[in-house]
């Protein structure tokens, strides 16, 4: 009778750790779903990217910034604060504000396949099983068709019960397109020496008495539009940065005279 029971409630833990491990396939193809679907074409998308650390490198523990992205099959144009990206079937351009700045690429894109595969999350059983030993993903529904997806690592940063990487991503159950994404990821960093640590970080002494500071990277993806018209005309064409002269090399249009474009 004895081993009875324990036959009973091995069976019964082993058929609940098949029942999770099955809900936890399902909950990751959701998620590949929802980081994948909305990237088809033609796409205009508008996304609001804010960073934070808790030890600034720079002396700016905040960044924000406003992207944006119009893709069609032939051409795109992609603009990241005061980073532009022009895209044709040919050659790349990127333009940098900043330090008034061109580069040039040429030879064939494949703008479609270029597209899809920014941020693409594999989904083959490999891939799944990997991720599944990496992350645990569990859902819950905060309101009627919103539901957020949440992962936690497995490997907690050195000395702590915090996991190095936290998702969560919020996303529209009807139509799955994503939401909000909001990562988190914890690494540790040698403390200088005479460093007073900022308030709040985590101070982690290592048993050969070495000091290191447990830094926490925060980012938040905010989608504000996503739409698939195929009557939306690219707003900036690569004839608006530069023009083609007769020796096939290009130049800065004359907005854009003080640019130094270098070509590829």
């Amino acid at each position: 009778m004895k081993y009875f029971k324990i036959s009973i409630l091995l069976l019964l833990w082993y058929t609940g750790a098949v029942a999770q491990k099955a809900d936890s396939v399902k909950l990751y193809q959701t998620f590949v779903q929802v980081c994948n679907a909305y990237k088809q074409l033609p796409l205009q998308l508008s996304v609001t990217c804010i960073t934070t650390t808790n030890i600034p490198v720079h002396g700016e523990d905040s960044v924000k910034t406003n992207a944006a992205f119009f893709v069609q099959n032939n051409a795109a144009y992609i603009q990241f604060g005061n980073a532009e990206q022009l895209i044709t079937d040919s050659m790349m351009l990127f333009v940098t504000k900043e330090n008034n700045q061109m580069v040039l690429q040429r030879g064939a894109v494949n703008i479609a396949e270029q597209m899809v595969s920014m941020l693409r999350l594999a989904s083959n059983d490999t891939a799944t099983e990997r991720f599944l030993q990496r992350y645990q993903i569990t859902q819950k529904k905060i309101e009627d068709s919103i539901n957020v997806l949440d992962l936690t690592s497995r490997q907690n940063a050195f000395q702590t019960s915090l996991p190095t990487e936290t998702v969560k991503l919020i996303y529209n159950s009807n139509n799955k397109n994503p939401i909000l994404v909001e990562t988190v990821k914890r690494s540790l960093v040698k403390k200088p020496e005479a460093y007073t640590s900022p308030a709040g970080v985590t101070v982690i002494t290592t048993p050969t008495n070495e000091a290191y500071l447990l830094r926490e990277e925060k980012a938040s993806y905010s989608f504000t539009k996503i739409e698939h018209d195929p009557s939306a005309a690219i707003p900036v064409l690569l004839k608006d940065r530069v023009t083609k002269g007769a020796d096939n090399n290009f130049t800065p249009v004359p907005a854009y005279k003080n640019f130094n474009l270098i070509q590829h």
